[in-house]
């Protein structure tokens, strides 16, 4: 019986097993759902497509471009009461690091040619959320294009290895683990 189940685990059920690695961290897409009413000077509902001009800005009334952060045109597509929806970020991408480097932002929409619509209206602390790809503003050591360590969250890669030094740089220490075991090795 003893020798059925050790032929059993060592082959079947230990072969079933998968070997755990770290996958590569995947940041979600980046895109805000917007929800509103258009509507003419005397209240009447715009039911035709409209062009849409979405901006966030890290200051709720200055103008210039130093403020303006971030922009799209949408086109929208009213219901009978004037009511539309959109993705902002579909057509430009919303920068990976704007939320984690403005502790506020404003949403400015501009209707076809018309004036900005007043006043800009707070970004909700649930758009926010993204900055959980980050601690404090700091990126793992593993997110795409970094060219330093400096300020960075230490991670495995998707190989199970912790790089430290500077990225790319030949003297990089590696911890890795193999099997259990953990090896710590370096170039000079």
């Amino acid at each position: 019986m003893a020798i059925s189940f050790g032929f059993y685990n060592a082959f079947f059920q230990k072969g079933n097993q998968s070997p755990l690695l770290a996958a590569a961290p995947t940041a979600p897409p980046r895109i805000l759902s917007f929800q509103g009413r258009l509507t003419d000077n005397s209240d009447n509902p715009i039911t035709s497509a409209t062009p849409l001009r979405f901006a966030i800005y890290d200051d709720l009334s200055a103008t210039g471009g130093s403020h303006l952060l971030w922009q799209e045109v949408d086109s929208v597509a009213p219901d009978q009461d004037g009511i539309f929806n959109t993705l902002l970020g579909n057509n430009a991408a919303i920068p990976p690091d704007l939320f984690t480097q403005h502790s506020a932002l404003w949403l400015g929409v501009t209707v076809g040619v018309t004036p900005e619509l007043a006043p800009r209206q707070p970004l909700a602390t649930v758009a926010f959320a993204t900055n959980a790809e980050a601690l404090q503003g700091m990126f793992p050591t593993t997110q795409a294009g970094l060219t330093s360590y400096n300020n960075t969250v230490l991670a495995l890669d998707s190989t199970g290895n912790l790089t430290i030094g500077s990225a790319g740089a030949p003297t990089s220490t590696i911890f890795q683990s193999i099997g259990g075991s953990f090896k710590l090795s370096g170039q000079l």
